[in-house]
């Protein structure tokens, strides 16, 4: 059984705009799968505020920008 995680959509939120918050650089590999979990959104370009859009499952996560330390 495999788990899968969903989310839900923001005001004007987009497939592509969704990978990219949560898989970072890595969306555009992610971005066919998302397209393939969720058919229902491909005919458009703006999701509906609080859709149920299925994310793939993977062990990767976004990088996360390190705060630079100027003193400790």
């Amino acid at each position: 059984m495999t788990i899968q995680r969903t989310t839900a959509s923001q005001q004007f939120d987009t497939l592509d705009a969704i990978a990219y918050r949560f898989f970072g650089n890595q969306s555009n590999a992610y971005l066919p799968k998302i397209v393939e979990l969720n058919p229902q959104f491909t005919p458009l370009a703006i999701l509906p505020m609080r859709s149920s859009v299925i994310l793939p499952f993977t062990t990767t996560v976004a990088n996360v920008q390190q705060r630079l330390k100027l003193w400790d």
